[in-house]
């Protein structure tokens, strides 16, 4: 059954390893045969290797391709995504009469083979403009709901868990909008300076913390990256809505002890477009890495009810061709621009561990407030639950461990693959919950398409005052 699950504040009971931190990075990234990102599309649409480097070579190409028609023909430019079934492809969305021919020859060879382009009544101005109105006329109904572009029909999406919002909405849309909104029922993701240390001690995205309950089964969310004030200070980043007195509870690196880490602005909450705070880190040892598990004991969520135990999952949701444990290392940014439908993205977290899926929608809502990116398709078990807020979204990485950084983990739907809608336990539980295939299925009735991310991009760390990622 889908149901929203909170990132935020839910308080979890742990395994034995909850009470150590993660051991100090190596002097090198882990290093893989095949990454995480080309397991992942190999394992959701059984591609070849060969077939999957492809498709992720040419990420960074999209993007920029993107960035220069954007530039070059604002009021023509609709749009770029990628489509990875039933076969894959790049598409270009214009507005106006591009000749096709001569998009092509902007491009690479290897990119060429898979370009197609699209008639579409909007560019990408006009959509923002719409987009940015019906929030508008959304806001005094104070409820909540989600609402994405869907480039293939020319129209923005809607969602709210209330019966009665499909209603409200439709009522306060304004006339002329109507035609340019679909308005349904559906989940609506729910929000997933140190004293006391000691030599040696650090920290790095990846890792997670406790509140200020010196409880070390008490963890509540995960730190995303390594960062500098502008001020040159050093500071960690997590998620606003996670609690603004981070403890971290240090056990292999001597005798066990907490620090804690002072609270420094910006600390920016609801009715915003930004999730994000972050701490100062003085006197601990941090740099360019992110930690990541990705072992036997990985999934740190009981279920929905206290007789499901997902951490008996935990080997379903290993990555193959990874280690089980270790640091990417953070060689940029990929900020909101960079992030395009189709891209695959992963992100490391304190419940789920290494998970990976790609970019579903742009142009997101949440909070009543547009600018998130929505990410799904997982061929995890669980692809993200309570605990992984705050966590570190990068893009896959490279077989090297090198990684770039993409954002903050926010918020989470995830489906209970164990029960169906009405709570009876007719599934064996080896189903992968977040696969496509679990739409439509008879048990499920009330199952969307699949479970679903969202992250903050993280270019906005900087809107508020300069903040510089630790980058290798």
């Amino acid at each position: 059954m889908l149901k929203p699950v909170a990132v935020l504040s839910l308080l979890l009971t742990t395994s034995s390893l909850a009470a150590q931190e993660a051991p100090p990075p190596p002097v090198s990234a882990a290093t893989s045969d095949v990454s995480a990102g080309v397991a992942y599309l190999m394992d959701l649409y059984g591609l070849s290797q060969s077939e999957a480097d492809e498709r992720i070579s040419l990420e960074e190409e999209v993007s920029a391709f993107a960035t220069q028609l954007k530039s070059s023909n604002p009021d023509g430019f609709g749009g770029i995504w990628i489509e990875h079934s039933p076969v894959y492809k790049i598409v270009v969305a214009v507005k106006d009469n591009t000749d096709a021919q001569a998009l092509r020859k902007m491009v690479s060879p290897q990119m060429r083979r898979y370009l197609q382009t699209k008639k579409v009544k909007f560019s990408e101005a006009e959509i923002e403009v719409r987009i940015d109105r019906v929030i508008q006329a959304l806001l005094p109904l104070n409820i909540n709901y989600v609402s994405y572009y869907e480039h293939k029909n020319d129209s923005l999406v809607i969602e709210t868990s209330l019966d009665s919002g499909v209603g409200l909405i439709r009522q306060a849309l304004p006339q002329d909008l109507m035609s340019f909104v679909q308005i349904k029922k559906g989940s609506v993701p729910s929000q997933m300076q140190a004293t006391g240390m000691q030599s040696g001690d650090g920290v790095y995205g990846g890792w997670s913390f406790s509140d200020s309950t010196a409880d070390a089964s008490r963890y509540v969310c995960s730190f995303a990256f390594n960062a500098k004030d502008n001020l040159n200070r050093p500071i960690i980043l997590t998620a606003a809505h996670c609690a603004n007195n981070p403890r971290i509870y240090y056990q292999r690196s001597g005798v066990p002890h907490w620090v804690s880490l002072t609270f420094e602005k910006e600390w920016i909450g609801p009715g915003t477009k930004y999730d994000y705070q972050f701490h100062r880190t003085d006197g601990l040892n941090n740099g360019a890495w992110v930690w990541f598990d990705n072992g036997p004991g990985k999934i740190d969520f009981k279920g929905f009810r206290p007789s499901d135990d997902h951490t008996l999952d935990s080997s379903k949701n290993i990555i193959a061709s990874q280690s089980a444990e270790g640091y990417y290392a953070v060689k940029g940014t990929w900020g909101y621009y960079d992030q395009k439908v189709g891209q695959v993205l992963c992100k490391s977290g304190r419940s789920t561990g290494l998970t990976c899926g790609q970019i579903t929608h742009g142009y997101y809502t949440f909070n009543g407030i547009k600018g998130w990116i929505e990410t799904g398709l997982s061929s995890a078990f669980i692809y993200a639950v309570s605990g992984d807020s705050g966590g570190a979204v990068f893009t896959e990485p490279t077989t090297a461990g090198g990684i770039k950084a993409a954002g903050i983990v926010t918020a989470a739907t995830i489906h209970d693959p164990t029960r169906n809608a009405k709570g009876e336990v007719n599934f064996s539980g080896d189903e992968r919950p977040c696969l496509p295939f679990m739409e439509g299925n008879s048990s499920y009735p009330d199952v969307g398409p699949d479970c679903k991310m969202i992250h903050m991009p993280i270019d906005y760390v900087d809107d508020q005052q300069l903040i510089t990622i630790v980058t290798q």
